[in-house]
């Protein structure tokens, strides 16, 4: 067995397809992947994460993740090339022999203290509930209401819904109160307004400005960290639409953007429909959506949220209060 001295975080490895031999063996261990028939080390570990491109010229016909002390076999026969990585819950990519030529190999590290994109700095992780990162950037999390803090009507799981709006039942930061019949549900809107609250509030999240924003009590973000504001959010989808690209981690579609060594990725994690509270996932791979909520107040009605669906531009757009989105935090 040979490997690659020195293949450290922040480090690439390419080859051409040629170079990997059939029924080629690797494992990814904390530091190391030994390759049986070739010739490469991968650091993949808690602190990093490791990726495989596979390229025609210049272009990337797949991304994605490999999992942490997962086998990795290559096999490839006159048309096909596969790989497959995982143990139980394999993945498999299969792609013609005539659409791969080469294969790249890279680590990001992960880092706590989030990506800077545009001077704004992004959580590497949606929202698992209020105050709480998931565990993994490719996890899809909680999808909130507007303006609403977690007491679990965010959990996508949730199969409890209230027939808003509710009004005459709020505490002093404007949530619905503890005990009350709709605490906790996710609260259906069917009016002209598509709140889950009446009247309206604009300053639930922010009780500043966009160029000056303010957290609130109801930001569910976790300390240090808020809801971006509608301009920083902007930002994120013209460099998203600039330098990103729709990819996969792990098998979970999304779109991703790197920055140096740091690299940010967005689920798509679907959304929930505000009239029926039905979570809405697209089967099709390649259609799948992404909707992301800001603080920011586009009219008297609607909200800011942002989003992609397959390999379209991430948008900006005019969203309902009651729509259940994800949200990605960004450091204050």
């Amino acid at each position: 067995m040979k490997k690659i001295a020195n293949f450290s975080t922040g480090r690439k490895f390419s080859t051409p397809i040629t170079n990997l031999k059939p029924l080629t063996v690797l494992r990814s261990y904390a530091l190391t992947v030994f390759f049986l028939t070739a010739f490469i080390l991968l650091p993949s570990s808690a602190n990093a994460q490791t990726y495989l491109e596979l390229f025609w010229g210049n272009v990337v016909i797949y991304e994605g993740g490999i999992p942490f002390n997962a086998f990795i076999t290559f096999d490839k026969t006159s048309e096909y090339h596969t790989f497959v990585f995982g143990e139980g819950n394999e993945t498999f990519i299969n792609r013609p022999t005539n659409e791969i030529d080469s294969v790249t190999f890279y680590t990001i590290p992960n880092d706590s203290n989030g990506v800077l994109i545009n001077g704004v700095r992004w959580a590497t992780r949606n929202l698992a509930a209020h105050g709480e990162f998931v565990a993994n950037p490719e996890d899809f999390g909680a999808l909130f209401q507007w303006g609403r803090k977690g007491d679990g009507h965010e959990q996508r799981d949730g199969t409890l819904t209230w027939q808003g709006p509710v009004s005459g039942c709020f505490d002093e930061y404007g949530q619905v109160l503890e005990g009350d019949t709709a605490y906790g549900k996710f609260i259906c809107a069917n009016d002209f307004i598509r709140d889950w609250r009446s009247p309206q509030i604009n300053t639930l999240w922010n009780s500043g400005t966009d160029l000056s924003p303010k957290k609130t009590a109801n930001d569910p973000c976790p300390i240090g960290w808020r809801v971006p504001t509608g301009k920083e959010i902007e930002s994120l989808a013209d460099a998203m639409n600039a330098i990103g690209k729709p990819s996969s981690l792990n098998g979970i579609f999304g779109r991703s953007i790197r920055i140096g060594t740091r690299k940010l990725f967005l689920p798509a994690a679907g959304e929930r429909d505000f009239f029926q509270g039905e979570v809405l996932e697209e089967s099709n791979f390649y259609q799948r959506k992404g909707d992301y909520w800001s603080s920011g107040v586009t009219d008297n009605i609607n909200v800011q949220g942002c989003g992609f669906s397959g390999k379209n531009m991430m948008i900006t757009f005019d969203a309902q209060r009651a729509s259940g989105f994800s949200i990605r935090c960004v450091k204050e």
